[in-house]
């Protein structure tokens, strides 16, 4: 769970750093919505740490719920972060389409921890996530 914390505040840090700080690369402007591709990106990694840190093998629980948590933190923070950057954030803007790119991202995010279960479940070592 604290490395979906500390993950939550590097996201927050990079997403309100006023525009003109943000590195100017010609090569990612040659990349279609390259900006989407790093808010999607930010967001996976933050839901995957999420439910990493949430889900525990050993005790039963309903993962239903915990994937809905997620799906529920993400979205709120991915909104709030969008908020901010508006609010605080110079030169930065607030977007519908990278508020739909952070949850396309936390989705993506749970599907590979669906996958990890899975996979460890098949060899047979559940408890390795």
């Amino acid at each position: 769970m604290i490395a979906s914390i500390i993950w939550s505040v590097i996201i927050l840090v990079f997403l309100c750093l006023p525009g003109k700080d943000l590195p100017e690369w010609s090569f990612f402007d040659i990349i279609p919505f390259f900006d989407k591709i790093v808010h999607a990106g930010l967001f996976l990694i933050l839901a995957f740490l999420l439910i990493c840190g949430i889900y525990k093998p050993q005790i039963p629980q309903d993962l239903l719920k915990i994937i809905l948590i997620v799906i529920f933190i993400a979205l709120s923070y991915g909104g709030l972060t969008e908020l901010l950057q508006k609010l605080i954030a110079t030169n930065r803007t607030a977007d519908v389409f990278d508020w739909i790119a952070d949850i396309i991202g936390s989705i993506l995010g749970i599907l590979l921890f669906l996958l990890f279960l899975k996979f460890n479940k098949r060899t047979g070592n559940p408890e390795n996530i």
